[in-house]
């Protein structure tokens, strides 16, 4: 995933929260972040 502030990352977990979905992401640097996806302005990256 790639986001706008942070950068690349491998996510590491997912949940449904509520109508949301709540990821972690391990960013190289940065450490690992919990983010909502409705917020976090996530982009998946190619395969």
């Amino acid at each position: 995933m790639r986001h706008p502030l942070f950068g690349e990352g491998t996510v590491i977990e997912s949940k449904v929260t509520n109508d949301d979905e709540e990821v972690k992401v391990a960013f190289p640097g940065k450490g690992i972040k919990t983010l909502l996806a409705s917020f976090a302005k996530l982009q998946k990256l190619s395969d």
